[in-house]
């Protein structure tokens, strides 16, 4: 609720509630992000989540995962993220990339090129993962 109020609520209130995510989770999500009401965080302690970055669809973030820039500091884009996927336990998704399908960022990857319709991102990837929900 409080990232939902973060991105989409009026401005005293998202600057309220992104303190409460910070205090109480230690998580920074950039007020404008775009993230989607289907996007689930079963432990929402130490996510990062930079301005402009988008995820939409059916999207389950586990802690201490990264969402932003590839270089810090430069003039370059945010990441897009669709579909139905999970991303894992410490995983760092950076750049100008575009993630959709039914996709699985497995935990503690960093992800810097896009992967559209691949069901398991990580050391190798396969296409026979499947996962329900």
């Amino acid at each position: 609720i409080l990232v939902q109020i973060r991105t989409k609520g009026p401005l005293p209130i998202s600057i309220i509630s992104g303190w409460f995510l910070f205090f109480l989770f230690s998580s920074d999500i950039a007020r404008n992000s775009r993230i989607s009401g289907n996007t689930f965080f079963p432990h929402p302690m130490c996510i990062i989540i930079g301005k402009d970055v988008n995820i939409s669809g059916s999207v389950v973030i586990f802690d201490q995962t990264s969402f932003g820039k590839k270089h810090p500091g430069t003039i370059c884009g945010m990441p897009f993220i669709s579909g139905t996927g999970l991303v894992g336990s410490g995983a760092k998704v950076l750049g100008a990339i575009r993630i959709g399908g039914k996709f699985v960022i497995a935990a503690n990857t960093v992800v810097t090129a896009s992967a559209e319709n691949v069901s398991l991102v990580g050391n190798k990837c396969f296409g026979a993962v499947y996962f329900d929900r």
